[in-house]
């Protein structure tokens, strides 16, 4: 008889679990008033005979709120988070383009300083070669330069010698270049 017993209480907790389950994770099919009275009277009475399985049920009820709470929370809390990331991949992209930007920038800048540095140099050469130059030998060359080169080739030549580029050229052109050189030293 007592066999008998422990198999009945069993067999009720174990439909009692069963249900808690499915209520738990199917909570949708269970809104509905969709079992029989009788049915419903039979597990009440169940219930009702069991009060410990009853609190039980209701633990797992409590427990199952609480998880979906939780689980309610963590998808907000990862919806943030992925609202950041995007937001901190775009600025990353962002600084990744101006970087680069910047970089191309350095790029040019430094192409650039290597090209005037090689061009002072020439003009430093071109400047000790006009040095030996008469005006008569220097005037038809540097009438074919434009007036940045002359301007150059000046800056790099002695104090003695400066005055000869300038004597080489036309009183126009002179006049112009010396107004050039002014306006670069300020």
């Amino acid at each position: 008889m007592r066999a008998v017993l422990i198999s009945v209480v069993s067999f009720i907790f174990i439909v009692v679990i069963v249900f808690a389950a499915m209520v738990m994770f199917m909570p949708e099919k269970f809104d509905k008033p969709e079992a029989e009275p009788a049915a419903t009277a039979e597990i009440a009475s169940l219930l009702q005979e069991h009060p410990d399985q009853l609190a039980w049920v209701e633990n797992l009820k409590k427990q199952r709120d609480s998880l979906k709470t939780a689980a309610d929370s963590l998808k907000n809390r990862l919806d943030a988070e992925l609202l950041v990331k995007d937001s901190l991949s775009a600025k990353l992209a962002q600084l990744s383009q101006t970087t680069q930007s910047q970089e191309q920038a350095i790029t040019s800048l430094t192409g650039e300083k290597e090209t005037q540095s090689t061009r002072e140099e020439k003009a430093g050469e071109m400047a000790k070669t006009f040095s030996s130059m008469a005006l008569k030998e220097m005037a038809p060359i540097v009438s074919n330069l434009d007036d940045r080169t002359i301007i150059d080739i000046y800056n790099k030549m002695s104090s003695r010698t400066k005055k000869n580029i300038l004597l080489a050229l036309d009183d126009k052109r002179a006049a112009n270049i010396t107004e050039k050189l002014i306006s670069q030293k300020k």
